[in-house]
C-alpha cells in the first residue's frame, strides 16, 4: 500500500492509521522517533494521523510530487491545526510554493538522527519525484546553512542588539508603518550593476513613489541626487556597516532594520529608525518584557527580500524593482559609487586588474544562464534562490510587482517587466507619514537603564540560571563572550543615562564639496580607474586620461586642480593628525610606488577623502615624473648613524617607530609634489630638487624615533592660482641634526629664518615649499605673495682620488686642498669637482697645512691605512720640492695651527690608548703638553691669544653632538679664559679667501657666508667641519669626512641679495 492510502490490498478491515504506524516502525527499524520526518509522497496523510496518536511532537516536511494525491490529502481533512502549530510544511509539485521558507521546520541543534527522510512505498518515479527530491535537498541545505549562520552570528547578534537598546527605545516598531503608503507606488533600489543606468531616470521620477534603498544602494542614490525615504539593513556584520558610514547628508532618510544591525550603522539614524526582528532570537524576549517588542518580518536572509516585505507591509502598490539584477550583469557584482569602490580601488591601486577583481567577487559557484534579455549571464545558486523566493512572494502578494531593472534574473510568474517610466506613469501624491506615526514608546530611558544595569550585575552571577543571562548563554553557545556582553550592557546603560557614548563617526570633509569637485567624475564612479592611473604615473608609465576632455586642459586648468587637491589635503591632515589613530607598519618598498590610500588601513571616514585627493592628482598628472633616484639626502641608515646624538648630548633612541597619521600625510604631500612637478614642468624645474629633499625627509621621519617637542618643525606647502589659494602645514617630529642633512644646501637670510625649498612666481601662479622653524605659518594669497626667502643649491659629493672620505685642509691659489685620512698625498679640488695630487709624503697623513714662507707640514697617527702600529709623527719641508724631515711624537695629533713659531695640536681620543689634550711643538724641540683633556674643532689665532673652539667625544671616541655655550682664549703661560659662544655654538673653520667669508658652525649645521658689504646668509650643511672656496664653488667637508661641493653657489648667493 502507499503510505497513508485508503487502499490496503483490498482488505477494508485494515485500519489505515494503524497500518501507517506499523509501516513507520518498520522503516525506523528500532531507531528512536525523529524530531522531523521528511516525506516524499504523503498520500492521503494517514501517517500524520498516526503521529497525532503516538508521537505528537514530531514535525513533518511533506513534499508531494503527485497533484492527485495532493488533492486527496487536502480534501480528506482540515490540516490548519498542524500548520498553525508549526508541525507541518506541505509543498506541492510543480511550483512547491513555500519551499523558500521550509527550512524553518528543520530542528536546530539536534543530532543527525533527529531528521529522517522517507519515501512512500508506492511512489512512481518520474520528473515530479526528481523535482521533489531536488526541493528536499535544497530545504535541508538551507536549514544547515541557516543553522551554521546562527551558530556563527549568534554572539554578534546578541551584543549588537544590546548595544542598540538606546536606539531601539528612541525609534519605532516597524509595525507602525503598516498601511502607511496604501496604494502608493514603491521603488526598491538594489545595488546591482543596472542601478547605474536607473539612477538618472529615477532622479526625474523620484516624486512619484516612496523609495526603499537596500543598504549598499544608499550611497550611489545619494550621490546621484536621490534621497530615499527609507534604507533597509539586516546584515549585522561590521563590514556591512560600512555602507552606512561616511555618507552624504541624508536627514530625510529613515532606517528600517533588524535589531542586530551593527551599532555603527544605527548610530547615524537613532530616532529615525523603524525596527523589526527576523526571528524569535534572544535577547528579543527580554526586550519585549521591557516594552520594546518589534514586528517579526520574514526576510529570508536578503536585504532585497527585506525591502520587499517592508514595502508590502506599508501597503505600497505597485512595487517596482530597479538595480535588482540578482546576477553579475556585465561581469560586475555591484553598481558604481558604492562602498565597494574603495575596495576595488585598493586592489587596482595595488596592481590588480579591475575585471579580475570583479571576477574574484563572484565566488566559485558561478554558472551561466539566460537573463531577462535572453543574454547569458553569470549567477550563483544564492542569487537564484533569492529570485525564486521573490517570485513566489510576488505571485501571492495580491499586488502588482514590476521589475524595471532591464537586466538580470528577476523574472517569473507574478512579476511584470516594464520600464520605470511606464511603471510610474501615474503621479500619485506620496504622503508624509510622520504625522500618522504614533508617539514613541512610553519607556523612560532611566528606568530602562536600571533594567540594563540589573542584568549587568547578573552577568557576574554564574548561578543565576533563571535570568536572561542564562538564556543568552544557551543562545550564543560556545561563542558567548562575557566581556563583550558586559561592554555592550555598559554602553547601552551609559547612553540611556547620559545620551552620550554613541559611536562617533568622523567626517573629514563634506560630501557636497566632494561631489562638486573636479575629481567627481573619477572619484564618485571610477575610483579603481583613477587609482590605476595614479599608480602607473607614480611608476613612470603614461596612461590615457580618465575623462577624455582632460587632454585639452592647459596649465591654468591643471594648476587650479592642484590648489583644490591641496585644500582637501589640509582637511585630511587636520583630521588625521588630531586623531593620530593610524598605527601601521607598511611595506617600505611600496611607499612612493603605490597610492597612499592602498598601503595604509585608513578608516572609511578618511579613505573617501583620501581617494578623492588621489583621484584629483591622478586626473591632472601631466608629464610622467619618475621616482626620485637615490641622492646624498637619502639613505636613512647614513642619516641615523651620522647623527646618533641629539643636540643636548643625549643619544637618541634609534628604534624605528610604526608609521603614524603624520607620516602618511607626509607621503600624501609627496604624491602632490610629484604631480605638481609634472604639471608645472614647463614653468619650474626646481621642484625636482625639492622633491629629492622631501623624499629623503619622508624616509627620515619614517625611520627615526620621534623627537621631543623641541624638535618640532612645520613643513608648509603654499599655492595660489588665479583667485584660489591653499596651504598645508604639516607638523613633524624630527631630530634637528638629522633634518639638517635633508636641508643641506638651503640658504637662509638668518639663523632663525624658514628653509625655502622652492619659491615659484609666474603671472597668477605662486608656489612655495618651506620648512618652518616656528609655529606660525604665513598663508600665501594673491594679496599676500611669496617673498623670496632664500635659495637651495644641491650639493655634489666629490672624492679625493680613490678615497670616498677627505677633509678640507686649507685654501691655496684659488683652489681647495684636501686630505684623505691615511693617504700619502694631499689633493687639489677644482671648482668643477675634478681633483689632482697636490703634495706627496713618504708616510700616511691625517692633515696638511702651509709651514713657514714656502714650506708645508703634515702629520700622522702612527697607525691605520694598512700600516703597522707605531708612534705618531710629524713631517715637514721648507719648500714644495724640499727634503722631508720626519720626527716621531709622543702623541697622536688631530687638528693643528701654526702660531708664534710653534705648531699647536689638539689630540683626540683614539681606538688605542693615547694622550688627549692640547700640545705644542717646534722643529728640533720636544713636545710641550699644554692642556690635558681639552679637545677642539679648531684653534684660531687672535690678537688676544689663541681661540679654542671646543668639541666633545663620547665614550667610544666618536664626536658627540653637544652645542656648548663657551670656548676659551689662551695665551701660553696663562690659564684658559672662558669666552662665550653665540647661539650657533663653536666655530670649526673660517675661510676668508673667497667672494664670501665662510664660517662653519658644526653643532648648528650652518656655514655662515658673509659678503664684503656685511650681508650674511646661512647655508645649511649637515655637521660641517671645514670649508674652502674653489673658484665660485664652495667645498665643505663634514665631521664624517664627506666632501660636498656647492657648485656655482657664489652666483646663487648674489641672487638672494
Amino acid at each position: 500500500m502507499s503510505v497513508g492510502s485508503v487502499r490496503v490490498d483490498g482488505d477494508s478491515t485494515v485500519d489505515p492509521v494503524s497500518h501507517a504506524w506499523t509501516w513507520l516502525q518498520q522503516q525506523l527499524d528500532g531507531r528512536p522517533m525523529p524530531a522531523l520526518l521528511g516525506l516524499i509522497g504523503a498520500g492521503q496523510g494517514y501517517l500524520l494521523d498516526a503521529l497525532e496518536r503516538h508521537a505528537p511532537d514530531t514535525r513533518v516536511l511533506a513534499i508531494e510530487p503527485s497533484l492527485d494525491d495532493a488533492r486527496a490529502f487536502l480534501a480528506r481533512r482540515d490540516w490548519s491545526g498542524w500548520r498553525a502549530s508549526g508541525r507541518l510544511v506541505y509543498l506541492i509539485d510543480p511550483d512547491y510554493t513555500g519551499s523558500g521558507d521550509a527550512w524553518r521546520i528543520v530542528p536546530v541543534g539536534q543530532p543527525d538522527h533527529a531528521v529522517r527522510i522517507l519515501a512512500g512505498s508506492n511512489l512512481q518515479l518520474g520528473e515530479g519525484v526528481a523535482r521533489a527530491t531536488k526541493v528536499l535537498k535544497q530545504v535541508l541545505f538551507d536549514a544547515r546553512a541557516n543553522a551554521d549562520a546562527r551558530r556563527r552570528l549568534a554572539p554578534r547578534y546578541l551584543t549588537n542588539v544590546l548595544r542598540n537598546i538606546p536606539a531601539i527605545a528612541s525609534g519605532q516598531n516597524l509595525k507602525v508603518l503598516e498601511g502607511a503608503y496604501s496604494g502608493v507606488p514603491a521603488v526598491i533600489a538594489a545595488a546591482g550593476p543596472s542601478l547605474d543606468a536607473a539612477i538618472p531616470e529615477l532622479l526625474e521620477l523620484r516624486d512619484r513613489a516612496v523609495v526603499f534603498a537596500c543598504d549598499t544602494a544608499l550611497r550611489p542614490l545619494l550621490l546621484g541626487g536621490i534621497t530615499p525615504q527609507y534604507v533597509v539593513g539586516i546584515d549585522p556584520s561590521p563590514l556591512n556597516a560600512r555602507h552606512f558610514l561616511s555618507l552624504p547628508d541624508c536627514p530625510g532618510t529613515r532606517l528600517i532594520c533588524d535589531l542586530a544591525l551593527d551599532r555603527q550603522a544605527t548610530a547615524s539614524f537613532e530616532e529615525r529608525t523603524f525596527w523589526f526582528r527576523v526571528a524569535d532570537h534572544h535577547p528579543g524576549p527580554w526586550l519585549a518584557s521591557l516594552g520594546l517588542d518589534v514586528e517579526k518580518v520574514d526576510v529570508w536572509g536578503s536585504v532585497l527580500t527585506a525591502a520587499f516585505q517592508a514595502a508590502c507591509l506599508a501597503g505600497c502598490e505597485p512595487i517596482v524593482f530597479v538595480g535588482a539584477d540578482l546576477s553579475f550583469t556585465g561581469g560586475r557584482s555591484y553598481a558604481r559609487a558604492t562602498t565597494y569602490e574603495l575596495d576595488w580601488g585598493a586592489a587596482t591601486g595595488s596592481g590588480a586588474e579591475l575585471e579580475r577583481v570583479w571576477r574574484g567577487q563572484m565566488g566559485e559557484q558561478v554558472s551561466e544562464v539566460e537573463d531577462v534579455r535572453g543574454v547569458k549571464t553569470q549567477v550563483t545558486p544564492a542569487m537564484l534562490s533569492f529570485r525564486d523566493w521573490l517570485v513566489a512572494r510576488a505571485r501571492h502578494s495580491g499586488r502588482r510587482v514590476i521589475n524595471a531593472t532591464k537586466a538580470g534574473m528577476l523574472f517569473g510568474a507574478g512579476i511584470e517587466q516594464a520600464s520605470l517610466a511606464s511603471a510610474l506613469e501615474a503621479q500619485p501624491s506620496v504622503p508624509e507619514v510622520e504625522h500618522r506615526i504614533p508617539p514613541q514608546r512610553h519607556v523612560r530611558p532611566t528606568k530602562l537603564a536600571s533594567h540594563v544595569r540589573n542584568v549587568r550585575k547578573q552577568l557576574a552571577d554564574s548561578s543565576a540560571a533563571a535570568t536572561p543571562v542564562a538564556q543568552w548563554i544557551d543562545f550564543a553557545g560556545d561563542g558567548f563572550d562575557r566581556e563583550a556582553v558586559r561592554a555592550a550592557l555598559d554602553e547601552a546603560a551609559h547612553t540611556l543615562e547620559t545620551k552620550q557614548g554613541r559611536p562617533a563617526e568622523t567626517v573629514v570633509t563634506s560630501w557636497r564639496r566632494l561631489a562638486s569637485s573636479s575629481a567627481a567624475p573619477a572619484f564618485l564612479t571610477q575610483v579603481p580607474e583613477a587609482l590605476t592611473r595614479l599608480r602607473l604615473a607614480m611608476g613612470g608609465v603614461e596612461s590615457p586620461a580618465i575623462v577624455p576632455d582632460d587632454n585639452a586642459w592647459g596649465l591654468t586648468d591643471r594648476a587650479a586642480v592642484l590648489v583644490e587637491a591641496l585644500e582637501l589635503l589640509e582637511e585630511i591632515r587636520g583630521a588625521a593628525q588630531r586623531a593620530d589613530s593610524l598605527d601601521a607598519d607598511p611595506n617600505p618598498t611600496l611607499i612612493g610606488r603605490l597610492p597612499v590610500s592602498v598601503i595604509y588601513p585608513w578608516p572609511d571616514a578618511y579613505r573617501w577623502a583620501i581617494v578623492a585627493f588621489e583621484a584629483l592628482i591622478g586626473r591632472v598628472w601631466g608629464d610622467v615624473v619618475h621616482p626620485p633616484s637615490k641622492t646624498w639626502f637619502g639613505g636613512t641608515d647614513r642619516l641615523i648613524d651620522s647623527s646618533a646624538f641629539a643636540g643636548n648630548g643625549v643619544v637618541t633612541d634609534r628604534r624605528a617607530t610604526r608609521s603614524t597619521a603624520g607620516t602618511a600625510c607626509l607621503q600624501l604631500l609627496l604624491e602632490w609634489v610629484r604631480c605638481a612637478a609634472g604639471v608645472l614642468r614647463p614653468a619650474e624645474k626646481g621642484l625636482f630638487g625639492a622633491l629629492d629633499r622631501l623624499v629623503a625627509l619622508e624616509a627620515l621621519v619614517r625611520a627615526q624615533h620621534r623627537g621631543d617637542a623641541r624638535d618640532t618643525h612645520v613643513l608648509t606647502i603654499e599655492m595660489s592660482a588665479g583667485d584660489r589659494s591653499a596651504q598645508v602645514a604639516l607638523r613633524l617630529q624630527v631630530n634637528a641634526g638629522m633634518l639638517a642633512r635633508v636641508l643641506t644646501g638651503c640658504v637662509r637670510e638668518s639663523f632663525d629664518a624658514s628653509y625655502q625649498l622652492i619659491a615659484l612666481q609666474e603671472q597668477d601662479l605662486q608656489l612655495a615649499i618651506l620648512v618652518e622653524t616656528d609655529k606660525t605659518v604665513r598663508p600665501v594669497t594673491p594679496e599676500n605673495p611669496i617673498r623670496s626667502r632664500g635659495t637651495c643649491v644641491a650639493p655634489r659629493v666629490v672624492t679625493a682620488g680613490a678615497s670616498p672620505h677627505a677633509v678640507v685642509a686649507y685654501y691655496a691659489q684659488g683652489e681647495a686642498i684636501v686630505v684623505a685620512p691615511h693617504d700619502r698625498a694631499s689633493r687639489v679640488i677644482r671648482a668643477d669637482g675634478r681633483s689632482h695630487v697636490h703634495l706627496e709624503w713618504p708616510r700616511p697623513i691625517m692633515a696638511e697645512m702651509p709651514f713657514g714662507d714656502e714650506g708645508f707640514i703634515a702629520w700622522g697617527l702612527g697607525f691605520g691605512g694598512g700600516y703597522p702600529m707605531g708612534p705618531g709623527y710629524v713631517m715637514y719641508r721648507t719648500h714644495r720640492r724640499g727634503q722631508v724631515q720626519i720626527e716621531h711624537l709622543p702623541v697622536r695629533p688631530s687638528v693643528g695651527v701654526c702660531w708664534q713659531g710653534r705648531v699647536y695640536w689638539s689630540c683626540y681620543p683614539r681606538a688605542v690608548d693615547t694622550w688627549v689634550g692640547i700640545v705644542s711643538w717646534a722643529p728640533g724641540e720636544p713636545v710641550r703638553f699644554e692642556h690635558p683633556g681639552i679637545t677642539v674643532f679648531d684653534m684660531q689665532p687672535d690678537e688676544n691669544g689663541l681661540l679654542l673652539q671646543p668639541c666633545a667625544f663620547d665614550v667610544r671616541g666618536h664626536f658627540a653632538r653637544r652645542r656648548l655655550d663657551h670656548g676659551w682664549i689662551w695665551q701660553p703661560g696663562h690659564a684658559l679664559s672662558p669666552r662665550p659662544l653665540d647661539a650657533r655654538g663653536p666655530v670649526s673653520w673660517r675661510d676668508t679667501n673667497g667672494p664670501w667669508v665662510a664660517t662653519a658652525f658644526p653643532e648648528a649645521d650652518i656655514v655662515q657666508l658673509e659678503a664684503p658689504d656685511g650681508t650674511t646668509r646661512q647655508l645649511t650643511c649637515h655637521y660641517p667641519s671645514r670649508a674652502a672656496w674653489t673658484g665660485d664653488s664652495l667645498l665643505v667637508s663634514t665631521v664624517s669626512r664627506e666632501l660636498l661641493l656647492f657648485e656655482g653657489i657664489s652666483d646663487a648667493l648674489e641672487a638672494t641679495r
